[in-house]
């Protein structure tokens, strides 16, 4: 053990001028000259690392990107609404009702999904979920009729129809008008009374 001999006799008189040399090469600027840090003169910077190992890549990209997309999903899925609508109407069985692939729609603050929505009707509700890709914080939704509010509005030449999901959350939904359409026809009278907005 070392630590005991530091307080012994002539260990302990050696660790003295060590000290004191270190204090002058402190003082006279030479430390790193003269005493390098451990370490420091075989450093690789990460650039040299990928060098030395460029097969790391196929390991190091996957990884990062999936990361980096899983945590998107996760932040559009909090910050449109999907997250709060999840633990009220998370659908855990199967849906049977008809469905409408490969939608588009916009939720809270701006949330869009592009091509990516499955929307379905039933007696039971509004069926709400995502391509398998985009499924995660996304699971599917089933919202029964007597939560959902529709408004119908036009802003100069588009017509949109305005899904209110929720009944006290009030989380909006919102998608073309000839979706809406047939959404409406697949359910038939089981579908909310619309408003005008």
């Amino acid at each position: 053990m070392s630590c005991p001999s530091l307080y012994a006799g002539s260990g302990l008189s050696s660790t003295v001028l060590s000290s004191s040399r270190f204090n002058s090469r402190r003082r006279d600027g030479h430390f790193n000259d003269r005493m390098p840090l451990l370490g420091a003169a075989g450093k690789l910077n990460m650039q040299n690392w990928l060098d030395q190992h460029p097969t790391a890549l196929w390991v190091i990209f996957p990884v990062y990107f999936l990361t980096l997309w899983l945590l998107v999903s996760a932040i559009i899925s909090y910050i449109g609404g999907w997250t709060t609508l999840a633990k009220r109407f998370r659908l855990k069985q199967p849906f049977a009702g008809t469905r409408f692939a490969w939608q588009s729609g916009q939720m809270r603050w701006l949330t869009g999904y592009g091509s990516c929505l499955t929307l379905g009707v039933c007696p039971e509700g509004l069926y709400l979920a995502t391509m398998p890709l985009f499924r995660f914080r996304h699971p599917s939704l089933l919202i029964p009729w007597t939560e959902v509010a529709i408004v119908r509005r036009r802003i100069l030449f588009f017509q949109f129809v305005r899904f209110g999901l929720g009944r006290e959350l009030d989380i909006p939904l919102y998608v073309r008008e000839s979706l809406a359409d047939r959404l409406r026809r697949a359910v038939g009278d089981r579908w909310p009374t619309e408003q005008v907005g």
